[in-house]
């Protein structure tokens, strides 16, 4: 992490989010066109 971009007790929330964005989207059907998959919890 670039020192003062996030504050420490941040880090672990922002990264957690971030991993979830990129699981939904690793996981998505390419035939799918729509978005939805974005929404999916």
């Amino acid at each position: 992490m670039k020192a003062g971009f996030l504050l420490p007790e941040d880090v672990e929330r922002a990264v957690a989010e971030n991993v979830g964005l990129y699981d939904c989207i690793k996981a998505r059907d390419p035939a799918d066109q729509g978005c939805a998959y974005l929404y999916l919890q």
